[in-house]
Parts: C-alpha cells; sequence; structure tokens
C-alpha cells in the first residue's frame, strides 16, 4: 500500500518531523526582518507590548486598524520569552505551519485516512512556497492553522457527530476570525455551506446550530471587538466598513493594495506547491472508491479549495499568499489522487517521473548559478552550497532509477529537495539582505542617536524593518505613507508628521537624525536648501543624515 504500513507509520512521522525542522525552523533567525509586511507587523507587535495597549494596535505611534489583533498577542508572548528578535517573530508563523501538519494528521487518523494524511503532510511540508510564506510574519499561516483546525473539526462533526468536536470547531471559527476577520466567515462558513449542499444531507444541517458552540464563538469573538469599539471612536467604520467591504469593491482609501486578473492566483498556487506542483494534473482525473468517508473529504476539500479560489479571485484586492489557506485541503485532494493512481499499477511511472521532476529543478538552478548567477548576485553564494546542492539532486535522480518499483521511497527522496532548496535560499538571503531588510540601519541609529529625536523622510513601507529595530518613534517628514494614512488624519496624533517648514524650525538649534531614502537624497537635498546636514551612514536602502 503506498506510502504507509502500519508498522512503518513511526518512520513516516520521523520523516514529516525532519521535513519540518528544515523547512519551517531552519536558520530562521539568522537573517533578520524584511522590508515588507513583515518588518510592520513585528513592529505593531513589539510597541504593543511595550505600550501594553493590547486593544488598539499601533504603528510608530498612530493607530493601525486593518486587522485583528490574535497574531500581535502571539508575537508579544514570544517577544516576552526569546525577546525583540527576529527568531522571535517568525517562531509563531513557522509554529503555526508545523501545527497544519499535525492538524492533518490527527484528523486523518481519526477518520481513519492516515496514509492520505501522511502523503498530505509530506506535500505541505516539503513545499517551497508554502515555507517561504510561512517564515514571513504574516498573518496567513496563523489564519490557515484555524481555517484549517475549524473545517476538519466541522467535517469531523459531520461525519461521526461528535458534539465536542462541533463546539472545538467553533472555538477554532472564532479563533479564525480574531486572526484576520470577517473573511473567515467566507471561507469557513462559505466552504462548510459548498460542502453541505454538495452532500444533500439537510436533515444534520439543524444539529450544527449547537447552543454551547455558538456561546463559545461569541465568547471568543465579542470582548475584543466591543473593547475596540468603546476604546477608539471610528473603530466601527474603519474596521467592519473599510477594511472588510470597502476593500473587497476597491472603494477603500489608500488603495495600498495590488490589484490582478480573475486568473491571479492560479500560477501562484504551483508555486506554492513547487517541487508537487508538477503532479497536479493528476487533480482532474478521476477516482473511484468504494471507501465513502475518502469519497466525502475528497468532496470537503474541493469546497475548502474553490470557495475561498473564488472569493479570493473576485475580490479587488489581492496578495501573493492569501490563497495559502487552501494550501492544506490542495495537500490531502493531491494525496488522495496519488495514492489512487499508483494503485492502480502505475507505481513505476510515478517512480520515473519523480526522478524528472527532480532532474529538471536542479536544471533550473544550474542554470541560473551558470548563466544568470551574476545578475541574481547568486556568484556570491559559496560555490561549495551551490555544487553540494546540484551533486545531491544528480544523485537523487540516479538513485530513483534504480527504485523506481519502491514509490515510498520516491516520494520520500523528492520531499527532501526542501533541504537543500531551504540551504541555498538562507545562504542567498544572508548576501543579498541589505538589499531586503534596513535592519542594520535601525541598530545603527539605536547606537548612536540615543535620546536624540528621530525623523524619517516621506517613505515609510518600503523600509519598515527599520522601525523594529529602534527604540524610540519616527516623526515623518511630509507623509506619503498608506500604512499610517488613518492615524495621520487622526487629531490626536498630528504630532507624529510634521511639514518640511515645520522640521527646519524644529531642528534648528537641535541635534537630530533624519532617516532618507537613497532614491530621494537629491530630493531631499533640494527641498531642505540651504540648510546643511552632515551624511553620518549609508547603507543599502537608506542614508543616516544628522541636522548641523
Amino acid at each position: 500500500m503506498f506510502i504507509y504500513e502500519k508498522k512503518h507509520e513511526y518512520w513516516w512521522y520521523l520523516i514529516i518531523s525532519v521535513l519540518v525542522f528544515f523547512s519551517f525552523y531552519f536558520a530562521i533567525g539568522a537573517y533578520p526582518l524584511f522590508d515588507n509586511n513583515e518588518g510592520l507587523y513585528a513592529s505593531i507587535a513589539k510597541e504593543m507590548l511595550l505600550s501594553r495597549d493590547f486593544i488598539i494596535p499601533h504603528l510608530n505611534g498612530v493607530p493601525y486598524i486593518e486587522k485583528p489583533p490574535l497574531l500581535y498577542w502571539l508575537l508579544t508572548a514570544s517577544f516576552s520569552i526569546f525577546g525583540f528578535t527576529a527568531f522571535a517573530a517568525r517562531l509563531v508563523t513557522v509554529t503555526s505551519a508545523t501545527l497544519v501538519c499535525i492538524v492533518m494528521l490527527y484528523f486523518t487518523k481519526k477518520i481513519h485516512q492516515t496514509r492520505v494524511g501522511i502523503l498530505g503532510s509530506v506535500i505541505f511540508a516539503s513545499s517551497v512556497g508554502i515555507s517561504i510564506i510561512a517564515r514571513m510574519v504574516y498573518f496567513d499561516m496563523l489564519f490557515t492553522l484555524l481555517v484549517s483546525s475549524a473545517l476538519l473539526c466541522l467535517f469531523y462533526w459531520y461525519e461521526y457527530q461528535k458534539a465536542n468536536t462541533l463546539r472545538l470547531g467553533y472555538l477554532f471559527f472564532g479563533l479564525a476570525i480574531l486572526a484576520k476577520g470577517l473573511v473567515a466567515v467566507v471561507l469557513i462558513g462559505g466552504s462548510f455551506g459548498a460542502f453541505f449542499l454538495l452532500e444533500r444531507d439537510f436533515r444534520k444541517l439543524y444539529r450544527i446550530l449547537d447552543p454551547l458552540g455558538i456561546a463559545l464563538f461569541l465568547a471568543i469573538i465579542l470582548p475584543w471587538h466591543i473593547a475596540a469599539i468603546i476604546k477608539h471612536q471610528g473603530f466601527a467604520w474603519r474596521y467592519f466598513i473599510e477594511e472588510h467591504f470597502l476593500r473587497f469593491i476597491n472603494q477603500r482609501e489608500p488603495h495600498d493594495y495590488y490589484h490582478g486578473s480573475i486568473y491571479y492566483y492560479l500560477p501562484r498556487i504551483l508555486i506554492y506547491l513547487f517541487p508537487w506542483s508538477f503532479f497536479v494534473p493528476l487533480i482532474f482525473l478521476r477516482t473511484t472508491t468504494n471507501n465513502a468517508t475518502e469519497k466525502t473529504l475528497l468532496n470537503f476539500c474541493w469546497c475548502w479549495f474553490l470557495i475561498p479560489l473564488l472569493f479570493f479571485s473576485l475580490s479587488s484586492a489581492k496578495a501573493n499568499y492569501y490563497m495559502v489557506v487552501s494550501t492544506p485541503a490542495l495537500a490531502i485532494i493531491l494525496g488522495i489522487k496519488i495514492v489512487h493512481y499508483v494503485k492502480e499499477a502505475k507505481s513505476r511511472f510515478f517512480g520515473i517521473w519523480s526522478a524528472i521532476v527532480l532532474f529538471i529543478v536542479s536544471l533550473i538552478l544550474g542554470v541560473l548559478y551558470f548563466i544568470f548567477g551574476k545578475a541574481l548576485q547568486l556568484d556570491r553564494i559559496s560555490s561549495n552550497v551551490i555544487f553540494i546542492t546540484m551533486i545531491s539532486f544528480f544523485i537523487g535522480v540516479l538513485v530513483m532509477i534504480n527504485i523506481v518499483r519502491y514509490q515510498e521511497l520516491s516520494a520520500v527522496i523528492l520531499s527532501l529537495f526542501i533541504v537543500p532548496a531551504m540551504m541555498v535560499m538562507v545562504s542567498y538571503i544572508k548576501v543579498v539582505k541589505g538589499d531586503l531588510s534596513t535592519a542594520n540601519a535601525g541598530q545603527y541609529l539605536t547606537m548612536v542617536a540615543k535620546d536624540s529625536p528621530l525623523y524619517i523622510y516621506q517613505d515609510f513601507e518600503n523600509i519598515s524593518a527599520l522601525f523594529f529595530y529602534v527604540t524610540t518613534r519616527f516623526k515623518v517628514i511630509d507623509s506619503r505613507s498608506n500604512d499610517l494614512y488613518y492615524g495621520e488624519r487622526l487629531p490626536g496624533f498630528k504630532q507624529w508628521f510634521v511639514t518640511r517648514s515645520e522640521f527646519l524650525h524644529d531642528t534648528m538649534e537641535q541635534k537630530s537624525f533624519i532617516v532618507v531614502p537613497v532614491k530621494k537624497l537629491p530630493q531631499f537635498y533640494h527641498e531642505m536648501a540651504p540648510r546643511k546636514f552632515s551624511l553620518l551612514e549609508s547603507f543599502n536602502k537608506v542614508v543616516i543624515l544628522k541636522s548641523r
């Protein structure tokens, strides 16, 4: 039986543990936070912990009401234990990804689909795109964990009518709302509702309205929402209307989100699952089974995958990582299809195709290194890392060719691609980290600025990691920040925003430090003339100036 025999079960758990370590935890603290949403969200959590205000998130001293607080709360707990480090920030999201694997293993075992759960977890833990998202301090991997847990609890309740499991599903449903807002209602309610319509077993529908489960759900979601409404005037409109409904139809101000075609997520889903994306065509093959639970699980996972895909494809606000919420469902579907495909006397082809996939991957790496290495700065990575990686791939290919009858070994070798992939990725990030993060600039300011006023010129989002690595807040000169757009217009927070003339007046006789993006340095000098500034330090993306 493909990839699973009872006597080998614990070996598979050991393999999954190795995959989880290298995919999610390996060297997560070896490079700084990036200048994207990662630095932004970590900075908010840091400010939340320092200010002891756990209700309204703040960014650089002003309210930031885009997301609910669960990720921030977990980050503050991690910071309290491990300090303000990149490791502590990423620990929350990589642990969320690990728990996704555990949840899949647990529930598939409970419904007697252990082999599907093992292969699904192997696929999830060894997919490069999923690993990259898990290593980012984003809301989406935590959200994926909670949506997956809620839906699998609801599925188990549907199969076995266990009231406690239904209530546990309500608990995870409430936490999912605290993780990413009302979109959880659409994804969880829509996916499970579509499954009910597909199964047409409406006798169970009224039983889902469990009073204790609903009470637990409300006890989770209401306290923070009520407290936020009471504490911050305008919260309800900003959070419920602008961030949920107006954002969906592209009417929210500012328009600081990506747009894309209705097919935006299809290529990104393939990137999520790389290298298993080469097997995705198998999900469209028809399979016949006498196992009613497996058939029901397959229908359930299709609803779990397609409803979020439809919702996010229709939304005006798009992001590369949104559809990761359905990757556990896709991993389970792919696991079911591969199991059936191999059972139908095609195990030899699976091993050959796995070898071909590994060969293609090693070929791509070789082309990138030898042809585009200089342009991509790959030539700065230790050649030993590249050569060892390529040699390991080719050895894997040769081994696969000789063991094609043992499909489980082919699956293991293919999944272990994540090990050298993460080593290469970490080595590459260490080389180009100056282009990805302003952490060094923040650490420099912490040493030299002391208690002096700090200013930043216009930009904010493109250098967000800077604010995690400093100990004081910045005043923004002629702000162009979308993330501070809401807070800038609140009357109680005007002190964090200054015009050019106000800045020149305030720094006339006071030593101050100014962060200016490199690309805007000529503009800054032109606008501030004839005032002179001393150039203290230059980094890849910013320069540090001092007022004279």
